[in-house]
């Protein structure tokens, strides 16, 4: 029985393996064994289907993050959910980002984030001034993974056998643990709020 999640599931695999310009209703109908005229039920065409991939994707992310603990551990479970889904639809999460940055389905994220940390007592503009660290962070993190990924092998080892040796490791490490490293070096740098005098610098 076709469903809105088996199209939206099916729209992110096609995403994922032809990118944004690879889907049509048509490759959709396709996909699932159906007519173009049955996925246009659920969605009036193309932009409404890839923004409701994109806003599915990021509900799950801020539905996956804890609601409990201090706000360190409320932003890393955020973002580290943020990682976990970015990492297992890569060339989905990069369009996402890119294309829907200001748009409503990426704005639940910051959203989310915003509401950790204003709950948290930060002021409004120290607020803003963490989650663009935390999210460039999270960006540089994927960025980077999937550059090496690709690239690293291509260099020459007898040229850089510390590079050869050091990202080979880290790509069989876990890359969620990876980034929780990362974003960890962060938040150690900033003082609770609720403290009193204590404001982030």
């Amino acid at each position: 029985m076709l469903t809105r999640h088996k199209i939206l599931e099916a729209g992110l695999e096609v995403l994922e393996a032809d990118g944004a310009h690879g889907i049509s209703m048509r490759k959709l109908a396709k996909r699932l064994d159906v007519t173009a005229t049955a996925i246009y039920h659920y969605f009036d065409g193309r932009e409404s289907l890839l923004e409701a991939i994109v806003d599915e994707v990021c509900s799950k992310i801020v539905s996956e993050a804890p609601r409990e603990g201090g706000w360190k551990d409320q932003l890393r479970g955020l973002m580290a959910s943020m990682v976990r889904q970015s990492l297992e639809h890569p060339r989905a999460s990069v369009w996402s980002i890119t294309t829907y940055a200001r748009r409503a389905p990426v704005m639940s994220l910051h959203e989310a984030i915003f509401g950790i940390l204003l709950d948290a007592g930060f002021p409004p503009d120290q607020a803003d001034h963490v989650k663009g660290a935390v999210l460039r962070v999270c960006v540089g993190h994927l960025v980077l993974h999937e550059a090496a990924a690709r690239d690293w092998t291509e260099l020459p080892a007898d040229r850089y056998p510390h590079y050869h040796a050091v990202e080979a490791a880290r790509l069989r490490a876990d890359q969620v643990e990876h980034f929780k490293f990362a974003l960890d070096a962060v938040l150690a740098g900033l003082p609770d709020p609720s403290h009193e005098g204590d404001a982030p610098a």
